[in-house]
């Protein structure tokens, strides 16, 4: 593992964090809330940012470990890399949510999340790239 890994997973972890609060928190608050079980949420006072970091930190770095082992080569690819995952892999949690619990209303939030959650990587995944391949 090397510094430019380290340093893009950081970045990458401060804009999930970012767009996070700005999506979730602020743009589809009332979307989520309404297609969401309740029951399960902390009350906000509650909220742990320094866990959600964290998580968005381990994301982050799964993502910078496929830049780096497909040797991207700019931001655009980065993006491109990042949201496919992201994609894939939201469609995946949203079927097994689905499957298995009561969080979403029906299939149309949890797939209204993966896709959000594929943007929000793809745009992490951007600024990643970008920084990775800077100057070259």
């Amino acid at each position: 593992m090397n510094t430019k890994t380290l340093l893009s997973t950081l970045i990458g972890g401060i804009v999930l964090f970012l767009l996070g609060w700005l999506i979730y928190g602020m743009l589809l608050t009332d979307y989520m809330m309404a297609n969401t079980a309740q029951c399960i949420m902390l009350p906000m006072e509650e909220f742990n940012p320094m866990y959600m970091l964290i998580s968005n930190l381990l994301s982050a770095y799964v993502v910078a470990l496929i830049l780096t082992w497909s040797n991207s080569g700019s931001a655009m690819d980065g993006f491109r890399k990042a949201a496919m995952v992201g994609l894939f892999s939201g469609i995946a949690m949203a079927f097994s949510f689905e499957s298995m619990s009561t969080y979403y209303n029906s299939i149309s939030p949890a797939l209204v999340d993966a896709v959000i959650w594929a943007f929000m990587l793809g745009v992490a995944g951007a600024a990643m790239g970008w920084f990775m391949n800077r100057g070259k």
